[in-house]
């Protein structure tokens, strides 16, 4: 089916069945009872306190999901349908596929409100403009342009009649105004007091200008004289919108037998929270700031509000019409007896992606310039060329700065024109930032706004727009690896330039900016752009075997459809784009995506699969994760038919490259699989992270601030010397990655070792900042990791200390730099005169006190405060300073090169008397574990231990309660091998990073224990993992991803009770991935 065909039939209808102007119908009848149905998009009910007045005025709201399949019958229940959060028919998410499901179900309905509309009914329209807002007023428009009309991504402002007028408008958060007409509609209303206020960063707001462009439609309510539309910069700075004078806040007009209402203003204010009382102003992400009422009735300075009035005004003038086409029936016995639709279809192309779904890979060419900016040849030759080399969709990226503003309308007019069923274009620009970083966005007709670009309007000054602001589009890192942006920083983007040819020749390299944000919870789409500036060029690049971009679609009108909305892939592993120089994906899958948002992260053990072909036989298929070859395929054979079976033991974000033997390569999107604790994903805009130590990339660290003060300069005073005063160039950039995810543990590490030229703290801290160069750092080098045991949500979320999670801090220096005093240098603080206390085994007892004066020097398994050190000893002085002890003579510098490292953890504050014991720190902790296998290293919160034959086992004698599961941290283990804990006959498998095994023992539990490998080879290399077992067969898959045949030995631990012991022999020839089972024939 097409995509939209629905929503175009709607708004044709809609059209016809407008009528002229005027205000009609019979004087209404202020005591006969209303039924309004709302149908939400958002939200889920009205505020219960709007409910009871409207019910006191015989009106009687009901809900239901605008994307709930809904019948006419049902609607012709009530007089009046609301939609009073409505965003508009915007493209999906498309995972979960619920989502999809919806799409088609609003478009029905929205069918199904149109034949309501035109038999009388009336309709009251208000759009949800609080994220997103360019999106949102194109979604609007899609409904609402057909009828003359539409909304603007703007706020209506007035800077003088407003609730702040005496300082000329600034914190103003609401205006007024009684430029009211006296329509039955407006309800008697004399003044409004409507908010002004900036809802979200990304163009979203309280109160958004109506565009009236029929004279069917009447102006209800605008703005006082001097009033205007305006843009918001960071909630604070507004741009007026040229031409935009006294905005339309409400209108209404009659529609074939029925009538149309159509408001500004923002449901916070109206139907769903008018009377909340938001802390600090902020309900969820929107800065609503207060609501209490003041629309619709309180008002401010004294001067009430008629919103309530204009509410009932307009439900009571709406209902006339239905009211004399026989609607408004309604009471719930009968409305549960009419039958509604079943739920729309989800497309079988997107589903599964296999086979047999009725999808084939229509290649793209992204990446052409024509003469409106820096090529030659229109747009419609290029897509000629485009149509003889066999694409289905061009974008067509102009170079923006070689590219005249007033040609952008006839450009996006000329890529329609060049449009059909066999061939979309979709406009788009290659556009810099301030700093030379280069992105593409593609499928906007909107140009970025002034305020958006530096001063000679060349470039983007405000990046932070990229995924928001530009409607529903796409947006590209581009150049990735010939732009200055480390790919730490990189925010608001969907998709990677994974390879970028330059008439036909590769001129950048982008994989392994592709491979970090796999691996970096990006969730990238990936991308081959070819900038082509003549279209003589594009039968060249068709056949000369480099990358082309394939997306997977039944047409290619759906296949736009779907390149177009970049930020709807995000959740969607893998999406249905296919990079390749000649394999061709035929199927992949791994795992299944719940529908269940929350429970997005959970993969569940299934096993994985890929068919590709090629003209020329497959040599090679290698599956990624984390920089680590999971598995290794040599097929050599040009259909290639793969599996893999990976131990369900942490979250594993990953991608396949294929290789054939003419040395083509094709590069998949990216696949997840496996458990994590928690919600573990980037913000779908790539701006910050969930589920880790740490959110936002380059600003600061939790509990972490390095003091060592250089000669010279000020930077390596903590991360910010600088934060806001004119100085520059001496603030640092801590930057994240996230290597490791698990049930049992989650890692964050922090690479301290770039500094911001130009940057201050306003410039780049946490939401809604773009990202800003960095150079190399001259004082020190450091490194952070944060392992977080997945103790507390809480105590991660809401304690800036991040207490339970241990940090391992190492620094080296990049210049000689003498000792500044005791303690040196400083990497975090307790509290000034720290109580602190360790056990001191020489006295056999626990020494304490506090630290008035001076200094004390804390070992391994001691306090200070809240603050446990776990590694080498820590000094801590009577300001709460920590760090490292400075020699006792100063004056002779540490040369560059010199190292610090250290380990520690903090307690909840007031915890330490509760935990002290549980931690091991009173000289042995509550439980005892007797190990027959392996060794014990140190048991202060964490137990570390060494493998010995791959595991480590024992007896527990249990603790009595211990606060949490105990850490365990296996050192000696090998990541190509499954890993388990195992007692009383269960089996909890954990991963294996650098080395080391994380997992979780329950010590309060008493018995036999065993925690390592369950399955091992004797070349270590092998890659292993145990697909069943039990005590009389074990089933195992083995992968040689070397290429040569090995022999070698596969082990199963000896003495695990009620498992089969397994030791036998096996082949594998190169790049052979196989399941056995044991024993033979079993």
């Amino acid at each position: 089916m097409r995509i939209g065909t629905s929503v175009a039939a709607l708004l044709c209808c809609l059209a016809l069945f407008m009528a002229s102007a005027g205000q009609g119908g019979s004087a209404r009848a202020a005591d006969e009872p209303v039924n309004a149905l709302l149908l939400t998009t958002s939200f889920e009910k009205p505020a219960p306190e709007l409910e009871e007045k409207l019910a006191a005025q015989s009106i009687r709201l009901v809900s239901a999901k605008l994307s709930a399949p809904l019948s006419r019958e049902y609607l012709r229940l009530f007089h009046v349908v609301v939609i009073p959060d409505f965003e508009g028919a915007q493209t999906p998410f498309f995972v979960p596929t619920d989502f999809v499901v919806r799409y088609f179900d609003t478009l029905r309905n929205l069918d199904t409100v149109r034949e309501y509309v035109s038999e009388g009914g009336g309709l009251l329209v208000s759009p949800c403009m609080n994220g997103a807002g360019a999106e949102v007023a194109e979604a609007v428009a899609a409904l609402l342009e057909p009828i003359g009309a539409g909304i603007m991504a703007a706020q209506v402002r007035d800077d003088a009649n407003n609730n702040a007028a005496a300082d000329g408008g600034k914190g103003a958060t609401y205006a007024w105004t009684t430029r009211i007409e006296n329509h039955p509609a407006a309800g008697g209303a004399v003044r409004l007091w409507y908010p002004i206020n900036m809802l979200r960063w990304d163009d979203a707001y309280a109160c958004v200008p109506l565009m009236l462009a029929d004279r069917a439609w009447q102006a209800v309510v605008r703005g006082m004289p001097g009033s205007f539309a305006a843009q918001g910069l960071q909630y604070a700075t507004w741009i007026p919108v040229a031409g935009v004078r006294e905005p339309v806040i409400a209108a209404v007009r009659e529609c074939g037998r029925g009538r149309i209402a159509l408001w500004g203003i923002s449901p916070f204010y109206t139907f769903w929270a008018p009377y909340a009382e938001p802390p600090n102003g902020w309900l969820g992400e929107s800065c609503t700031g207060p609501v209490a009422g003041i629309f619709l009735e309180k008002g401010q300075k004294g001067e009430p509000s008629d919103g309530l009035k204009m509410m009932t005004g307009t439900l009571r003038w709406l209902a006339e019409t239905s009211r004399k086409a026989g609607m408004g029936g309604y009471d719930p016995e009968r409305a549960a007896a009419i039958r509604q639709p079943q739920a729309s279809a989800l497309p079988a192309w997107l589903g599964e992606w296999k086979e047999d779904n009725g999808a084939r890979p229509i290649r793209v060419l992204v990446g052409a310039r024509s003469s409106f900016s820096d090529g030659i040849g229109s747009v419609a030759e290029h897509a000629a060329a485009a149509r003889r080399a066999g694409y289905g969709v061009l974008v067509m990226t102009e170079t923006f700065e070689a590219m005249a503003p007033s040609n952008w309308p006839s450009f996006c007019a000329a890529c329609r024109a060049a449009s059909d069923s066999e061939m979309v274009v979709l406009p788009g620009v290659d556009i810099a930032d301030a700093w030379q970083n280069r992105f593409l966005i593609f499928g906007s007709t909107v140009y970025p706004a002034d305020f958006m670009l530096t001063p000679d309007r060349r470039a983007l000054a405000q990046p932070q727009y990229l995924s928001l602001g530009f409607g529903t589009h796409f947006t590209a890192i581009h150049r990735p690896s010939t732009t200055p942006m480390p790919h730490h920083l990189h925010k608001f983007f969907s998709g990677v330039s994974v390879f970028t040819y330059r008439d036909g020749r590769l001129a950048d390299n982008g994989l392994p900016a592709y491979e970090w944000h796999v691996n970096n919870e990006g969730v990238p789409v990936p991308l081959v752009v070819h900038e082509i500036r003549d279209p003589a060029m594009i039968g060249v690049v068709a056949t000369s075997g480099v990358h082309q971009l394939y997306v997977f679609a039944d047409t290619v009108r759906n296949a736009a459809w779907y390149l177009r909305a970049g930020m709807q892939h995000f959740w969607e592993t893998p999406s249905k784009f296919l990079v390749s120089a000649g394999p061709m994906v035929r199927s992949l899958r791994w795992g299944r995506v719940v529908a269940d948002g929350a429970a997005l992260h959970s993969g569940v053990p299934a096993d994985g699969g890929l068919v590709a072909e090629s003209p020329v036989p497959i040599e090679r298929i290698e599956l990624f994760s984390h920089g680590f070859v999971e598995r290794r395929w040599r097929p050599n054979a040009p259909r290639a038919e793969v599996t893999w079976h990976l131990p369900f033991s942490h979250d594993r974000w990953a991608f396949l490259a294929i290789t054939d033997s003419s040395g083509r390569t094709a590069v998949t999107p990216a696949i997840r699989g496996g458990p994590a604790a928690r919600y573990s994903w980037r913000c779908s805009d790539r701006q910050n992270f969930f589920g880790f130590a740490a959110q936002y990339t380059g600003t600061i660290l939790p509990d972490i601030d390095i003091h060592l003060p250089a000669p010279l300069t000020d930077e390596g005073r903590g991360f910010w010397p600088h934060p806001r005063d004119t100085l520059r160039g001496e603030n640092l950039a801590p930057m994240l990655e996230f290597p490791y995810t698990s049930p049992a543990v989650s890692i964050t590490d922090a690479f301290v070792d770039q500094r911001y030229p130009e940057a201050v703290w306003e410039d780049v801290a946490f939401d809604a900042k773009a990202a800003h160069p960095v150079s190399r750092s001259r004082v020190y080098e450091a490194r952070v990791r944060y392992l977080d045991f997945n103790i507390s949500e809480d105590y991660r979320q809401k304690d800036p200390e991040r207490p339970l999670i241990i940090r391992r801090v190492s620094i080296r220096l990049r210049r000689p730099v003498e000792p500044a005093g005791p303690v040196f240098p400083v990497f975090t603080a307790v509290s000034p005169k720290p109580e602190f206390g360790y056990w001191d085994a020489a006295l056999g007892h626990f020494v304490t006190g506090r630290i008035e004066k001076g200094w004390a020097d804390i070992p391994a398994g001691g306090y200070a405060d809240d603050l446990v050190a776990l590694g080498p000893a820590l000094r801590v002085d009577e300001r709460g300073q920590v760090g490292f002890a400075a020699p006792a003579r100063g004056g002779i510098p540490f040369p560059a090169g010199h190292e610090w490292s250290a380990e520690y953890v903090k307690i909840p504050r007031g915890k330490m008397g509760e935990f002290a014991e549980a931690m091991g720190l009173t000289g042995k902790p509550p439980y005892d574990l007797r190990l027959s296998q392996g060794r014990i290293l140190s048991a202060f919160f964490a137990l570390k231990a060494r493998a010995e034959d791959w595991g480590i086992r024992g007896d527990v004698r249990p603790a009595q309660s211990m606060p949490w599961t105990l850490p365990l941290l296996i050192e000696g283990m090998n990541p190509c091998w499954p890993a388990a804990v195992i007692r009383d006959g269960s089996m909890v498998e954990f991963g294996v990073f650098e080395g080391t095994g994380f997992a979780r023992l329950d010590a309060t539990r008493p018995g036999w224990f065993y925690a390592g490998h369950i399955a091992t080879a004797d070349d270590p290399a092998v890659r292993l993992s145990i697909v069943s077992w039990d005590a009389d067969r074990i089933e195992i898959e083995a992968n040689n991803a070397s290429d040569a045949e090995v022999e070698t030995e596969l082990a199963t631990p000896r003495g695990i009770p009620g498992r089969y012991h397994l030791q036998q022999k096996i082949k594998l020839a190169a790049g052979e991935c196989r399941r056995f089972v044991f024993p033979s024939g079993s």
